[in-house]
């Protein structure tokens, strides 16, 4: 797994920040520039495609490993208010879509309520605890 640049907004330009872990598509971030934590995703390793439950925070000038990882590998459109308050509402899974929310309570991932019917693309805006 190689390491991926991030790009940071200042407010008035885009600049290169420091390595984010992999290179990862539809991962989910949650909070601000420097306060964040990117969640899930999916990676193409050699032709070799999955879904991943990794996470990492950033503090605003590096990103680190928390302690907890998600409760299971998916990806979809996530949101948070910071790097403790994220959910993914619903998203794909390896051969299948899934309706479960999972939640970051501020130190740990858990399952939440199922969302009725999964969405894999969709936008969300929000915090764990008031979400669109």
């Amino acid at each position: 797994m190689g390491e991926a640049t991030c790009r940071e907004w200042t407010g008035s330009a885009w600049e290169d920040g420091n390595g984010i872990e992999a290179s990862l598509g539809s991962m989910a971030i949650s909070g601000t520039r420097d306060d964040c934590i990117y969640f899930g995703g999916y990676e193409d390793t050699v032709g070799v495609a999955s879904y991943v439950n990794r996470t990492q925070v950033h503090n605003g000038e590096t990103w680190n490993t928390p302690s907890s990882d998600m409760t299971r590998a998916q990806s979809g459109g996530g949101t948070g208010s910071s790097s403790t308050n994220a959910i993914l509402p619903c998203g794909s899974t390896v051969g299948s879509n899934d309706a479960t929310n999972q939640i970051l309570d501020g130190t740990s991932w858990a399952d939440g309520s199922d969302v009725g019917t999964n969405r894999t693309e969709y936008g969300s805006a929000g915090s764990s605890t008031d979400l669109i």
